[in-house]
């Protein structure tokens, strides 16, 4: 999923647009389709260059919360 994103992103940048990034939400980390918490140190490397926002309403809902040390 997130690699769509990515190649999106790089695209645009090809394009000339260099204004568009990701908010990562970590209420949408886990689905039915997928679970990010799975593999998030790999996710993180990969979409860390792209991230603008990141939003952590889910930590109360998930039965764990995921801690992401240091800054973006």
């Amino acid at each position: 999923m997130m690699g769509n994103q990515v190649a999106i992103i790089e695209r645009l940048k090809q394009l000339g647009v260099t204004d568009v990034g990701i908010v990562y939400n970590f209420s949408h980390a886990r689905d039915e389709l997928h679970d990010d918490t799975l593999n998030f140190p790999e996710l993180w490397k990969t979409i860390k260059p792209y991230v603008v926002t990141v939003t952590l309403p889910a930590c109360r809902q998930m039965e764990t919360c995921l801690s992401v040390p240091g800054r973006l």
